[in-house]
């Protein structure tokens, strides 16, 4: 039995072995980047076949260039990432198979290697494969010594797509801080204008006066407050805790959301539904929104008109935090407009980006926010003038059994209440007294959870001046004070039947859609008018007389 026999490199005296080691070899190629060199100055036919071997198995793409920067030699990785046959493209330039936006760094990098000084890093080049896609390279490129580049490309196409991921999110929660607070301010000064428009509305109704102007401009408040609405989809707020979702029916919701998009439209929608269908788990306002923003942006890409293809269908996919694949349910809108260039699909999920004269640049992103918080997939596929197909997955619900509607109860209007509201701005509590003064109520207002507990204990008091308190309203989140949670656990320790509602400028919040697991015994979403007002006292007074076991008790 002879040994096997041992190949050594010609200049370095290290063993090369006898079976290829991919692995190690990309190895040494990122540290010295000169095997392809080698390649062609190996005279030795068996190092030289090994060599090929160990390229051909290697996950990086390698590559010599000669002076003029042709292509002299690919390994097969080329083919296998790109598709290109790499027979076929020697002669060809690196530069011909690279995105306009990467041509000028493919060109720095070379000339760089040609003078043999280090580029700041590994660039990032966007090649295109023979598919028309583009491929993410990290690019290494070095002089060998007859002059010609050589180098390894390696794609990270993968990587870039998780960083851009987790960019993505930095900028929407960055965002989204500022959207929280804006958003709640603004619900706070339409609350004051709103309020008092409608307030106005009532006193002028009995007096033979236009009040179409006052009515429109009502409506612009209810717009606006739609927009803040929007902000607030994905605020810091909204981020932090999940939507509240129940098993709902996404056939009645879509077909809804279609016949509300397309009313009065030049393009034509053909909606495929499927009853059988299961329910998915959803926040129905909120996927709602989404499905109308999805519907709008198809029907504004064919201003003349089209056919807009609905289709809805099971599809099992891996949900966005990772794990195994689930059953799920796949929304996908077709348009036959315009499409999205190559270099904006990358960004149509930024905040703020558009590609819209009058578009804000929130559409996409609020729809992509809310759908992750699903824990579903918000999916887009598109080219330019071959129009754009979005898929939005929503996970199936475990549940598969809609809840049955409660009816309400018949509610006896009060009058000549004592109501304490808790409330930091001064033009809400303000607006608030003078509606509350015209549904017959008395108003006494506090600023927040502290005086509000102090002005109840003084009701309690025999022979206070204060008169005895029948309901109570508090804004769930103050400024330099205690808020709502607080206040409402303090307030049941004193009386646990005490009817108290919460109020807040935050669209959303799950502490709103649950109050009656908070102690609540109704929520005010601001702004709101003064109808709403009347019936919210009315049944957190019912609730309060009717079943005592749903007023607030005492949380220690």
């Amino acid at each position: 039995m002879t040994d096997a026999p041992h190949d050594f490199d010609a200049n370095d005296g290290e063993r090369l072995d006898s079976e290829p080691n991919p692995e190690r070899f990309d190895q040494l190629i990122s540290e010295n980047s000169f095997f392809v060199e080698k390649l062609h100055a190996e005279h030795d036919r068996r190092t030289r076949l090994q060599l090929e071997a160990m390229l051909a198995e290697t996950p990086a793409i390698h590559f010599e260039l000669d002076t003029s920067r042709k292509i002299t030699y690919v390994n097969p990785t080329w083919e296998r990432e790109l598709g290109h046959p790499a027979d076929q493209i020697v002669g060809s330039r690196l530069s011909d198979f690279v995105s306009q936006s990467s041509a000028s760094l493919l060109d720095d990098a070379m000339s760089s290697a040609l003078s043999e000084n280090d580029f700041d890093g590994k660039p990032v080049i966007c090649f295109i494969g023979m598919d028309g896609a583009p491929r993410w390279m990290s690019a290494k490129f070095r002089l060998n010594k007859i002059g010609c580049i050589c180098g390894n490309l390696q794609d990270v196409s993968v990587h870039r797509e998780l960083e851009n991921e987790r960019l993505r999110t930095q900028k929407i929660n960055s965002i989204g801080r500022f959207a929280a607070g804006f958003a709640h301010d603004f619900n706070n000064l339409l609350m004051s204008i709103s309020a008092n428009l409608d307030l106005s509305t009532r006193k002028l109704a009995h007096q033979g006066i236009d009040l179409s102007e006052l009515a429109l401009a009502l409506r612009a408040c209810e717009h606006a407050s739609q927009i803040t609405q929007q902000l607030m989809n994905y605020s810091n707020i909204g981020q932090e805790q999940a939507p509240v979702v129940e098993a709902s029916s996404i056939n009645h919701l879509l077909q809804e959301a279609v016949e509300i998009a397309f009313r009065g439209s030049q393009s034509q929608p053909i909606l495929c539904m499927d009853p059988s269908i299961p329910l998915v788990d959803m926040d129905g306002s909120q996927i709602h929104q989404v499905l109308n923003n999805l519907l709008l942006n198809a029907e504004q890409s064919m201003p003349h008109g089209g056919v807009i293809r609905i289709r809805l269908r099971e599809h099992f996919y891996t949900p966005p935090q990772g794990g195994r694949p689930r059953e799920g349910v796949a929304i996908e809108i077709r348009d036959q407009g315009v499409g999205i260039a190559a270099e904006d699909l990358e960004q149509v999920l930024e905040p703020y980006f558009t590609t819209k004269e009058m578009g804000n640049g929130l559409g996409l992103t609020t729809a992509y926010w809310i759908i992750q918080h699903h824990d579903g997939l918000l999916e887009i596929e598109s080219a330019r003038g071959s129009g754009t197909m979005v898929r939005v997955i929503l996970p199936v619900s475990d549940c598969q059994e809609l809840k049955s509607p409660v009816s309400a109860p018949e509610l006896i209007q009060s009058t000549g209440l004592n109501v304490l509201v808790m409330d930091d701005d001064d033009s809400v509590r303000g607006v608030m007294g003078s509606m509350l003064e015209v549904l017959g109520h008395r108003f006494i207002g506090s600023r927040h959870g502290e005086e509000c507990l102090s002005i109840y204990r003084h009701s309690l008091e025999p022979d206070s001046e204060i008169p005895p308190i029948d309901v109570v309203i508090v804004d769930l989140v103050v400024a330099g004070g205690r808020g709502g949670l607080w206040t409402i656990k303090k307030l049941a320790e004193l009386d646990a039947s005490l009817p108290v509602l919460v109020s807040t400028g935050y669209s959303k919040d799950p502490i709103i859609e649950e109050f009656e697991k908070h102690g609540f015994c109704g929520a005010l979403q601001k702004p709101y008018s003064v109808d709403q007002l009347q019936q919210q006292i009315a049944a957190a007074r019912h609730c309060s007389k009717a079943d005592p076991s749903l007023a607030p008790h005492r949380i220690d």
